[in-house]
């Protein structure tokens, strides 16, 4: 299980989106993201854009056994909103 938080340290934490992969269960307030199943389909993304020049605090707090590999932190500069 991995535990990926979500922290603008400049201001209050920033959510994820209640829109997220099927292997991710967010706290209340969607201010932590755990993944619960599988390596797969286990993404999440901000609520809001991130202005330019703001910083994201990303924090591991748990780690499973059962896979080997990396974690990803990805940011786009697309919105998205279509």
């Amino acid at each position: 299980m991995a535990v990926f938080t979500g922290v603008e340290w400049s201001s209050p934490p920033i959510a994820f989106h209640r829109n997220k992969g099927k292997n991710v269960r967010l706290s209340e307030g969607n201010e932590v993201a755990t993944r619960v199943d599988s390596y797969g389909d286990a993404i999440v993304f901000t609520a809001e854009p991130l202005s330019v020049g703001q910083l994201l605090k990303v924090t591991v707090t748990k780690r499973a056994n059962r896979w080997s590999g990396g974690g990803l932190v990805s940011v786009w500069y697309i919105s998205s909103v279509y």
